[in-house]
Protein backbone atom coordinates (compact mmCIF):
# COMPACT_ATOMS: atom_id res chain seq x y z
CA UNK A 1 0.00 0.00 0.00
CA UNK A 2 1.31 3.85 -0.93
CA UNK A 3 2.32 5.44 2.23
CA UNK A 4 1.49 9.39 2.15
CA UNK A 5 3.00 11.45 4.87
CA UNK A 6 5.01 14.35 5.05
CA UNK A 7 3.70 17.95 6.49
CA UNK A 8 1.96 20.92 4.67
CA UNK A 9 4.25 24.27 3.84
CA UNK A 10 3.69 25.65 7.20
CA UNK A 11 5.18 22.71 8.68
CA UNK A 12 1.96 20.51 10.52
CA UNK A 13 2.01 16.99 9.85
CA UNK A 14 -0.55 15.74 7.73
CA UNK A 15 -3.66 14.24 9.53
CA UNK A 16 -4.65 11.11 9.14
CA UNK A 17 -7.98 12.48 7.78
CA UNK A 18 -5.96 14.68 4.68
CA UNK A 19 -3.89 11.70 3.69
CA UNK A 20 -7.32 9.32 3.39
CA UNK A 21 -9.00 12.67 1.57
CA UNK A 22 -5.82 12.32 -0.66
CA UNK A 23 -5.95 8.44 -1.28
CA UNK A 24 -9.14 9.14 -2.87
CA UNK A 25 -8.30 12.06 -4.71
CA UNK A 26 -5.36 10.43 -6.23
CA UNK A 27 -4.66 6.85 -7.23
CA UNK A 28 -0.83 5.67 -8.06
CA UNK A 29 -1.71 2.32 -7.44
CA UNK A 30 -4.34 1.83 -10.18
CA UNK A 31 -2.81 4.50 -12.42
CA UNK A 32 0.43 1.60 -12.55
CA UNK A 33 -1.93 -0.66 -13.14
CA UNK A 34 -3.71 1.18 -15.51
CA UNK A 35 -0.29 1.90 -17.41
CA UNK A 36 0.00 -2.28 -17.91
CA UNK A 37 -3.21 -2.25 -19.94
CA UNK A 38 -1.50 0.53 -22.75
CA UNK A 39 0.17 -0.59 -25.94
CA UNK A 40 3.69 0.23 -25.34
CA UNK A 41 5.51 2.14 -28.83
CA UNK A 42 8.77 0.48 -30.19
CA UNK A 43 11.11 1.70 -27.54
CA UNK A 44 9.10 -0.39 -24.86
CA UNK A 45 7.53 3.80 -23.34
CA UNK A 46 3.64 4.27 -23.70
CA UNK A 47 1.67 7.44 -24.98
CA UNK A 48 0.14 9.73 -22.62
CA UNK A 49 -2.70 10.00 -24.83
CA UNK A 50 -3.55 6.12 -24.43
CA UNK A 51 -3.83 6.50 -21.10
CA UNK A 52 -6.08 9.53 -21.03
CA UNK A 53 -8.15 7.17 -23.90
CA UNK A 54 -8.29 4.04 -21.71
CA UNK A 55 -9.16 5.44 -18.30
CA UNK A 56 -11.55 7.85 -20.40
CA UNK A 57 -13.35 5.37 -22.45
CA UNK A 58 -13.68 3.07 -19.30
CA UNK A 59 -15.19 6.21 -17.42
CA UNK A 60 -17.54 6.79 -19.78
CA UNK A 61 -18.78 3.40 -19.93
CA UNK A 62 -19.21 3.31 -16.27
CA UNK A 63 -17.46 -0.01 -16.17
CA UNK A 64 -14.13 -1.23 -14.97
CA UNK A 65 -11.44 -3.16 -16.21
CA UNK A 66 -9.71 -5.93 -15.06
CA UNK A 67 -5.50 -6.02 -15.06
CA UNK A 68 -3.80 -9.19 -13.95
CA UNK A 69 -7.05 -10.46 -12.42
CA UNK A 70 -7.78 -7.34 -10.17
CA UNK A 71 -10.84 -5.19 -10.85
CA UNK A 72 -10.03 -1.54 -11.07
CA UNK A 73 -13.24 0.52 -10.10
CA UNK A 74 -14.42 3.69 -12.52
CA UNK A 75 -14.08 5.83 -8.74
CA UNK A 76 -10.64 4.33 -8.86
CA UNK A 77 -9.92 5.41 -12.31
CA UNK A 78 -11.60 9.14 -11.31
CA UNK A 79 -8.37 9.21 -9.14
CA UNK A 80 -5.83 7.84 -11.35
CA UNK A 81 -7.12 9.82 -13.87
CA UNK A 82 -6.25 13.04 -11.46
CA UNK A 83 -3.12 11.62 -11.00
CA UNK A 84 -2.02 11.76 -14.68
CA UNK A 85 -3.22 15.61 -14.41
CA UNK A 86 -0.96 16.10 -11.23
CA UNK A 87 2.07 14.39 -12.64
CA UNK A 88 1.76 15.90 -16.31
CA UNK A 89 1.58 19.48 -14.94
CA UNK A 90 4.44 18.89 -12.26
CA UNK A 91 6.19 18.10 -16.00
CA UNK A 92 5.14 21.11 -17.69
CA UNK A 93 5.80 23.16 -14.63
CA UNK A 94 9.61 21.78 -14.00
CA UNK A 95 9.96 22.03 -18.02
CA UNK A 96 9.16 25.67 -18.11
CA UNK A 97 11.33 26.68 -14.74
CA UNK A 98 13.95 24.92 -16.76
CA UNK A 99 13.47 26.70 -19.80
CA UNK A 100 13.70 29.90 -17.78
CA UNK A 101 16.21 29.15 -16.16
CA UNK A 102 18.55 28.25 -18.99
CA UNK A 103 17.61 30.66 -21.65
CA UNK A 104 17.01 33.43 -19.56
CA UNK A 105 19.46 35.91 -21.28
CA UNK A 106 17.63 35.24 -24.31
CA UNK A 107 13.87 35.68 -23.08
CA UNK A 108 15.54 39.13 -21.57
CA UNK A 109 15.87 40.14 -25.15
CA UNK A 110 12.41 39.61 -26.04
CA UNK A 111 11.35 41.01 -22.68
CA UNK A 112 12.94 44.55 -22.99
CA UNK A 113 12.05 44.63 -26.75
CA UNK A 114 8.50 44.13 -25.70
CA UNK A 115 8.76 46.80 -22.86
CA UNK A 116 10.24 49.29 -25.47
CA UNK A 117 7.29 49.19 -28.25
CA UNK A 118 5.09 49.51 -25.67
CA UNK A 119 6.19 52.17 -24.42
CA UNK A 120 5.77 53.74 -28.41
CA UNK A 121 2.64 52.23 -28.43
CA UNK A 122 1.80 54.08 -25.90
CA UNK A 123 3.08 57.38 -26.58
CA UNK A 124 2.07 57.20 -29.96
CA UNK A 125 -1.70 56.46 -28.30
CA UNK A 126 -1.42 59.66 -26.42
CA UNK A 127 -0.41 61.88 -29.49
CA UNK A 128 -2.86 60.51 -31.38
CA UNK A 129 -5.44 60.88 -28.61
CA UNK A 130 -7.04 64.41 -29.15
CA UNK A 131 -6.58 64.13 -33.11
CA UNK A 132 -8.48 61.30 -33.81
CA UNK A 133 -11.71 59.27 -32.39
CA UNK A 134 -11.02 56.17 -30.01
CA UNK A 135 -13.19 54.16 -31.04
CA UNK A 136 -12.25 54.65 -35.06
CA UNK A 137 -10.29 52.57 -37.04
CA UNK A 138 -7.69 55.20 -37.34
CA UNK A 139 -6.91 55.53 -33.63
CA UNK A 140 -6.73 51.74 -33.46
CA UNK A 141 -4.52 50.58 -36.60
CA UNK A 142 -2.01 53.39 -36.82
CA UNK A 143 0.73 51.50 -35.61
Amino acid sequence: MLLISGEDASGVPYSDERIKELRDIYDWPALKQIIKRCPQSENGGIHIQDVYNLIDMHLQSGRGFSVEGRLIRPERMAAARNTVNMITVMIHAHGYRRMLQDKRTAYGQYYEFAKILAEMMKEEGLFKEGKVPLNKRDFYLFS
